[in-house]
């Protein structure tokens, strides 16, 4: 049996979540473009386990308290995602990522979900990113665009599935001005 990591793998975004915890948190206007957003350690505890993680600076001579959001996005600062999650809610970013992003994998609505910690697939990834480049509609990846027979004729055709309106488009080309940065 095979299988098609695009289509059917689960991965973990990482990083390449932020920008819908973003998206969630300037759309709820608990952000704002000249945000700043902390970079304090914070120790977590869960309450169904009584497990505690703490959240620090990876590096030892990292010692800035606060930085502006596209600073923390272009340059993935974790601590500012996992302090932004809590601002806006973990169980809100997971139903944004599920009604405006078109995420259908299982997402965790707990902090490390800012850090891409719930697994989804790449095509999942990909329609979610076309938010921010479409102004806030969103397209489904097709990944077979035309069939054709053996002379070059077209035999079936398939078009995307597009989603007008799906997301604000004020902070959709917001985020695509932040993904810039990123570049």
């Amino acid at each position: 049996h095979q299988q098609n990591i695009i289509t059917q793998g689960s991965l973990q975004p990482g990083s390449g979540f932020k920008p819908i915890l973003y998206a969630t948190a300037l759309k709820a206007g608990i952000i704002n473009m000249d945000s700043m957003l902390s970079n304090a350690p914070i120790t977590d505890v869960d309450e169904t386990t009584g497990v505690s993680h703490m959240y620090h600076n990876a590096s030892k001579n990292e010692n800035h308290s606060s930085y502006g959001l596209r600073t923390a996005l272009a340059q993935s600062i974790n601590l500012c995602a996992i302090h932004t999650i809590k601002l806006v809610g973990p169980e809100a970013v997971v139903q944004t990522a599920y009604d405006n992003f078109g995420f259908r994998s299982k997402l965790e609505p707990y902090a490390p979900l800012a850090l891409g910690a719930s697994t989804v697939t790449p095509m999942e990834m990909a329609e979610a990113y076309s938010v921010f480049m479409l102004h806030g509609d969103r397209v489904r990846p097709q990944p077979v665009l035309r069939i054709t027979d053996a002379d070059g004729n077209i035999v079936k055709h398939y078009e995307p599935q597009r989603f007008p309106g799906s997301f604000d488009p004020v902070v959709s080309d917001e985020v695509d001005e932040l993904l810039r940065g990123v570049v």
